[in-house]
């Protein structure tokens, strides 16, 4: 994948489909049919992350509004991109700068697009190394650590 002219290991992916219940002027639904509407969720997964072969990126983001689908694509790509260019950032000893930048730069170029008045999305981003794992958020989307037991049973 080429993103800006740059070779990218990320992968991405999402799905363009999904079903709305067609609504009147009130929100009630007329009938029970459906139609065809564009799934605004968006699943990017980047390994060998800045070119760390044990590193991998994933990131979850949820699209609203009516281009929410296009925000979502440009946050995933702009978010993966800026890390990159913080790549001694990320691999060091404090990531946490590195992504609160990279958000906040993704959202300063994102609001300037055209498709983004009245869209939005929201997005949680988790960079894993080894055993390091950092995961950062924004909006009502969250990552939740899980642990199983020797039973079996996952503990949050």
């Amino acid at each position: 994948m080429k993103v800006d002219g740059k070779s990218s290991s990320q992968i991405g992916y999402y799905s363009n489909h999904g079903w709305a219940i067609k609504k009147n002027v009130f929100g009630v639904a007329k009938t029970k049919e459906a139609t065809p509407k564009v799934n605004q969720d968006r699943l990017f997964i980047t390994p060998k992350f800045c070119d760390a072969s044990d590193a991998f990126l994933f990131g979850c983001y949820d699209g609203n509004g009516p281009k929410g689908e296009k925000v979502a694509d440009m946050a995933g790509l702009e978010i993966c991109g800026l890390l990159e260019q913080r790549k001694d950032s990320v691999l060091g000893s404090d990531p946490r700068a590195a992504f609160i930048t990279a958000f906040r730069e993704a959202n300063a170029k994102i609001i300037k697009e055209r498709f983004a008045d009245k869209s939005g999305t929201t997005a949680t981003v988790v960079f894993l190394r080894g055993s390091k794992v950092v995961v950062a958020n924004v909006g009502d989307s969250k990552a939740v650590r899980a642990t199983a037991d020797a039973d079996g049973k996952w503990t949050p």
